[in-house]
Order: C-alpha cells, then sequence, then structure tokens
C-alpha cells in the first residue's frame, strides 16, 4: 500500500468517525429520583456502555494508524518521510479528542455503578 492509497483510507475513517462522533453522545442523565428505577438506570448504562466501547474501538484504530504511518516512515523517501510524519502528529491529535471523551465515558460508567450501589444499600439495607 502506498502513501495516497494510505492517506484515502485514514481520511475515510476519520470521516466515519466524526460523523459517528456527532451523532452521538452520553446519556443525558434525569433527576436523582427516575435513576432510582432500575429499568432506567438500566437503559443509560446500557447505552453509555456501547458509546464507551465505539469511543475504545476509534481508539484502536487511531493507534493502529498511527503504528502503520511510523513504519512507513522508516522505509520512506525524505518527502514520504514529512507526509507521513504529518500523519502521525495529526492522528495523534485526533486520538487525544477521543482521550477526552473516554475520561468522560469512563467516569459516567463509574458514576452509574455509585448510584446502583448506593440505591442498593437504601432499598435492602446496608452491609
Amino acid at each position: 500500500m502506498n502513501f495516497e492509497e494510505a492517506k484515502k483510507v485514514t481520511e475515510s475513517f476519520i470521516e466515519q468517525s466524526a460523523g459517528w462522533l456527532s451523532k452521538n453522545k452520553l446519556s443525558e442523565l434525569p433527576d436523582y429520583s427516575e435513576l432510582r428505577e432500575k429499568e432506567v438506570v438500566g437503559e443509560l448504562y446500557a447505552k453509555d456502555t456501547r458509546y464507551y466501547e465505539q469511543l475504545t474501538n476509534y481508539k484502536s484504530t487511531y493507534f493502529g494508524l498511527i503504528a502503520f504511518y511510523t513504519k512507513y516512515e522508516i522505509t520512506a523517501d525524505r518527502e514520504g518521510k514529512r507526509l507521513s510524519s504529518s500523519m502521525v502528529t495529526y492522528l495523534q491529535n485526533k486520538s487525544k479528542e477521543i482521550d477526552t471523551k473516554l475520561e468522560a465515558a469512563k467516569n459516567r460508567l463509574t458514576f452509574y455503578k455509585t448510584i446502583i450501589y448506593m440505591i442498593g444499600n437504601v432499598i435492602y439495607g446496608a452491609d
């Protein structure tokens, strides 16, 4: 695969992931009284878990692309090294954007676990 073909694949992935990210986000948190219903918490937890898993998939794809361009840079000529280095920097920045969303999703999933634990203790008594 040459640089131009790899660039097209990379651009396609970036467009696809950007489209998904613009349409999807963490769930809107309802009031605490609604969170006490296990169906509501279960739906929110499941939706946000899928969101988190998709973000991790994108993150791993960015790592793979960075590895590809880094390997390409080793054997490329001077111009290819410059192009590859620029692409690696660009992909690292895109990966950092995903990191921010991943951290928020991870914190949200921890929040749900805490809410479930708290509600369980209120309903069934503390251990």
